[in-house]
């Protein structure tokens, strides 16, 4: 049994290049919240008192987007305190963070700009992945056995 790295650095990798959409991903699956109630008060209060599966779905259905909501804002909250901590301490990380994921800036073009090596924009990622990757386990949003081969 062996920790997957790669696998666990691409999972975080991609919470951090979300964290810029993660807002609209909300928008998204409050939308879909609101409009999943298909039925009307009145097919629910004939429903009472009897088994009925579509009821029950629609519950299921409103309880897994309610937790896809609530992880979402979980891992935005990871991530912007891992942006604000660095913003404190090292500008020039925080505005290298904000070229390369909110402004999608490639390496290359970030290195013309900012006068960056590759290695230092490695450096970066590695970091802030890592940094994401402890949070993100300290607060039980990452389960590790998902990232254990066998």
């Amino acid at each position: 049994m062996q920790l997957n790295i790669k696998k666990l650095n691409k999972f975080c990798y991609e919470k951090v290049n979300d964290y810029f959409v993660f807002d609209e991903k909300i928008k998204k699956l409050k939308d879909q919240l609101e409009t999943s109630n298909s039925r009307d008060i009145n097919s629910s209060i004939q429903s009472k008192n009897k088994v009925n599966r579509s009821v029950e779905n629609e519950v299921i259905k409103k309880i897994v987007i309610e937790n896809k909501i609530n992880e979402i804002i979980l891992w935005r909250d990871i991530v912007e305190q891992v942006l604000n901590q660095c913003k404190k301490t090292s500008k020039y990380k925080y505005e290298y963070y904000i070229e390369r994921f909110m402004n999608r800036k490639t390496d290359y073009i970030i290195q013309a700009e900012m006068l960056m090596s590759p290695n230092t924009q490695s450096n970066y990622k590695k970091e802030l992945v890592l940094q994401i990757s402890l949070l993100g386990i300290s607060k039980n949003l990452i389960i590790v056995n998902d990232f254990i081969d066998e």
